[in-house]
């Protein structure tokens, strides 16, 4: 696994309705992963937790 530079994720990171946010596909290229598998695992993540409520 590489590490990535503080910058090119600094660069990446966009500010909507002053929420500062990184796009999926930006988090895709980061991970090395398509974009519908980068949008898949929090997804998962959030159902899951929901279960064990």
């Amino acid at each position: 696994m590489n590490i990535i530079d503080f910058e090119v994720i600094e660069n990446k990171i966009i500010e909507i309705r002053n929420e500062k946010v990184l796009l999926d596909n930006d988090v895709a290229s980061l991970y090395g992963v398509e974009t519908k598998r980068a949008s898949y695992s929090p997804k998962q993540s959030k159902a899951n937790q929901n279960k064990n409520r």
